[in-house]
């Protein structure tokens, strides 16, 4: 399970301090990384939107 947690609220109808869970998987749960590379951009796009929202990531697997 991994789930980003944003700071402040938002005018999208975010709540403050909520967590909300994301899934990195395709459709009928396909794997969406398939190699070093996929993983290496799949983690700076993650760290590049963490940065840009104040969001944090918690994963577990």
């Amino acid at each position: 399970m991994q789930a980003i947690w944003r700071a402040t609220e938002t005018a999208h109808g975010e709540y403050a301090r909520a967590m909300y869970h994301v899934i990195n998987r395709g459709d009928r749960r396909e794997d969406i990384i398939w190699d070093e590379q996929d993983r290496e951009m799949f983690l700076w796009t993650l760290t590049e939107s963490c940065l840009k929202t104040e969001w944090q990531a918690h994963a577990d697997q």
